[in-house]
């Protein structure tokens, strides 16, 4: 077993890693599938203890014996702002709080666990007033919103400290809104994934990793009231962790993640037989992230929990999105669990903090025909930050 100088050597340099690593909230990928997982910082993929880490590795259902139903649901209160390089004042948005739904059921008896869950692995919205972008004329965007909830069957088998589970991952888009003046499109629409998660206990020790398939769905809706479609390419990702209980009221957790962003190359509106409507060409990066979590149990049955967690910007510059826009990034977190015998209230508070991003192309629009992305119609400041609070309640049977 690791020596104490090798214990804190590991988690030196996670916390290097976290502090050094470019961030941003990659894509619109929603994170906070607990409240455990808000107050951690989404580091949780390898946590044996709270039943909130099983909508990160639905292997570690195989550390819960019992049936357990979880519910719950994640407020987001944001704002953005931007001064636009062609003058006028500041643009500021406090888009309106939206309330993300998240449950799981499951149940283990002796080697098996199976289970069903909900929730929402990518929201995205931005609003901003009519003439933010001179520049842009009528194809300034206004509203762009994107939720996707994902419903998923989880079967597991553990023996000893290995615990293994499959999912399969129903995706479905409940709303992709894009308008600009004049035009609204809008659409929904659905495709099946699965996802492989992985859990190994040793003593103090535990390793976990979890894997999501990619999908492609497409979109189908309407603009202006006529047929259009949006394919819309889901990203795979990878994260993995270890967590380290050093006494049997603490323990500090370290992950890394890996997003397929870079599959998400374009957000183009087509019509019927595929003729192109609006184009939207993205063409963003595959983003690493960096957690670190922290977990200490007190007298009384209550629980605090903190976390941190950095992640890297998919989109680049020579592409930027007034649409889309993506920034550096911070989280931090924290939060506490309460049991009280067959019940549990767990709670979770997180501040979101993009950095601040110029943006300054010589591109002049027209450039790329009717597509805006990387031409000076959004150069200017941005600026944006969350407030995002979670509460689950669960009982066990």
């Amino acid at each position: 077993m690791p020596s104490k100088g090798v214990i804190m050597a590991m988690t030196a340099g996670a916390v290097f890693l976290a502090l050094s690593a470019g961030a941003q909230a990659a894509g619109f990928g929603f994170s906070e599938l607990s409240a455990v997982g808000l107050a951690s910082g989404g580091a949780v993929v390898s946590n044996p203890f709270e039943v909130g880490a099983i909508p990160y590795n639905p292997a570690l259902m195989g550390y819960h014996p019992g049936t357990h139903l979880i519910a719950g649901v994640v407020a987001i209160d944001s704002y953005s702002e931007v001064l636009p390089a062609s003058g006028g004042a500041m643009t500021s948005v406090n888009m309106r709080p939206r309330y993300l739904p998240q449950g799981d059921y499951f149940t283990t008896r002796g080697h098996w666990s199976a289970g069903l869950g909900i929730d929402t692995p990518y929201a995205f919205e931005t609003s901003w007033p009519p003439n933010t972008f001179p520049g842009a004329g009528v194809s300034q965007p206004l509203t762009s919103k994107i939720i996707v909830y994902d419903l998923h069957p989880m079967l597991g088998y553990h023996i000893g400290g290995f615990a293994i589970a499959a999912q399969l991952d129903y995706e479905y888009v409940r709303e992709l809104l894009l308008t600009s003046p004049g035009v609204q499109t809008n659409g929904g629409g659905e495709q099946p994934g699965w996802s492989l998660g992985i859990a190994e206990q040793l003593k103090s020790w535990t390793i976990g990793a979890h894997y999501r398939s990619a999908t492609q769905v497409s979109v189908n809706g309407s603009m202006n009231g006529l047929p259009a479609s949006i394919p819309l390419a889901l990203p795979w990702s990878f994260q993995a962790g270890i967590n380290h209980a050093f006494s049997r009221r603490w323990s500090l957790e370290t992950d890394f993640e890996r997003t397929g962003w870079d599959r998400l190359q374009a957000l183009n509106v087509t019509g019927p037989g595929g003729a192109m409507l609006v184009p939207d060409t993205l063409d963003w990066t595959a983003t690493d992230t960096y957690r670190i979590a922290g977990r200490y149990r007190l007298p009384g049955g209550v629980t605090m929990h903190f976390g941190f967690a950095v992640e890297q910007n998919p989109e680049p510059l020579a592409r930027f999105s007034g649409r889309l826009p993506a920034a550096e990034a911070h989280l931090f977190s924290v939060g506490a669990s309460q049991h009280l015998g067959p019940w549990a209230l767990d709670a979770g508070l997180a501040y979101l903090q993009l950095a601040q991003q110029t943006v300054v192309s010589a591109l002049a629009p027209g450039t790329y025909g009717a597509d805006l992305n990387g031409t000076s119609a959004f150069n200017g400041r941005y600026r944006n930050h969350a407030i995002l609070l979670g509460i689950d309640v669960t009982r066990r049977f």
